[in-house]
């Protein structure tokens, strides 16, 4: 536990990361040298969301490491923690269920009792055990990268972790929902935006032209991250097949640097719009060429 000091400082420092609730909230559980990891993932030009889920992962780990061992989280990561680690979050559920009817003082399976009441207790977990294998596997790669950060490249990454996990992956009946219940189809899109094939700049908006825009290039170019798409810039768009369509430069993203020349073919529809929003902004102001 953190002095109120200490606290204070490594609270100070993950809100430059994060919002103040979930930087209270994570504080007590991260060190000064964990937080300046981070602070060297965001130098490393990582994306904010990856340092949030990496500062959220790592004080999971550290929770669960003082819970389970009574020891903060050791550097480099122990073996013999990470097998423990997975077997508390990847057991079956059934079996569990079996051992502890069969008799009460069972606790030699999955989590045990008094570490799953110790998680729980300070919110740090939440959810039902056991966890998805996707949870699992996002937690140990972020124990990785932080493990790699801190100079130990060969940190998890033995033949025999790789095999426990996927023998725990195939193992679990965890059901994988969709991301989605209400996933939009070309019947919903065209609700949103109407049916015409090019936006009329009489009777629509700069802004309605735009949102129009960015659904279609979103939806036509196959499905893009909104922070893909809120990073578009008007000086990346350029002319593809004479004219006949539009690329759009999109720069650095969670899967490609910007130095890597990825970019957006735009055709049909959403480049009518497209062409539109840039014929309807230039109308409006000559003088916007970039952003």
């Amino acid at each position: 536990m953190l002095d109120s000091d200490r606290f204070e400082n490594v609270a100070g420092a993950l809100t430059e990361l994060m919002p103040v609730e979930a930087a209270e909230r994570l504080a007590t559980h991260l060190t000064t040298g964990d937080v300046e990891t981070l602070r060297d993932l965001v130098r490393a030009a990582v994306p904010d969301n990856t340092i949030r889920a990496v500062a959220s992962d790592l004080g999971y780990l550290e929770a669960w490491a003082r819970a389970a061992t009574g020891e903060p989280l050791a550097w480099p990561p122990a073996e013999a923690d990470v097998l423990k680690f997975i077997a508390h979050h990847l057991f079956r559920a059934e079996e569990r269920k079996a051992r502890r009817e069969a008799s009460e003082d069972t606790d030699d399976y999955g989590m045990p009792r008094a570490v799953e009441f110790t998680l729980r207790e300070q919110g740090i977990l939440r959810g039902a055990l056991p966890h998805a294998p996707a949870t699992v596997a996002r937690r140990l790669s972020s124990w990785r990268r932080v493990a790699q950060v801190k100079g130990y490249e060969d940190a998890l990454s033995s033949s025999v972790l790789r095999r426990a996990l996927n023998a725990a992956s195939k193992a679990s009946t965890h059901q994988k929902r969709p991301k989605s219940e209400t996933a939009i189809t070309r019947n919903v899109l065209y609700q949103l935006v109407g049916e015409k094939e090019k936006p009329s700049q009489e009777l629509l908006s700069l802004r309605e032209i735009r949102d129009g825009t960015l659904l279609l290039v979103g939806f036509g170019t196959g499905g893009r991250r909104r922070s893909e798409l809120g990073t578009l810039r008007i000086e990346n768009v350029f002319d593809l097949d004479e004219g006949k369509a539009r690329g759009i430069h999109i720069g650095r993203t969670k899967t490609t640097n910007a130095t890597d020349g990825e970019y957006l073919v735009v055709t049909g529809r959403a480049d009518a719009y497209l062409k539109a929003w840039l014929e309807a902004l230039a109308k409006q102001d000559p003088a916007i060429t970039n952003g």
